[in-house]
């Protein structure tokens, strides 16, 4: 008889083996943000309190996820390293913890 032992792929290996991602998300501290962030931020959403800031490399490219709350909404901004705003959306209700 044959047993049907599971098989798994080489990805599947590859991830639990510890190797990183080529889409890592981290999270970055508040203050730790580049300087024209910042300063995009503030300028934009002005009297908006940021709750958490994640970085993401893409392409070459750094991306942060910015969730801010503002007028009892919560949104996630999408800036670049040069402070280039490329989106903004709102959290649902049931995400915007931080």
């Amino acid at each position: 008889m044959f047993s049907r032992a599971p098989r798994f792929s080489p990805i599947v290996g590859l991830l639990c083996a510890g190797v990183p991602c080529a889409f890592a998300i981290d999270p970055v501290p508040l203050d730790q943000l580049p300087k024209p962030v910042a300063e995009k931020l503030h300028a934009n959403f002005a009297g908006a309190d940021f709750v958490s800031a994640e970085k993401d490399e893409r392409n070459d490219f750094i991306y942060f996820f910015v969730k801010i709350r503002q007028r009892d909404q919560v949104r996630k901004v999408t800036i670049n390293e040069y402070g280039e705003i490329s989106g903004v959306e709102a959290v649902p209700a049931n995400k915007s913890r931080p």
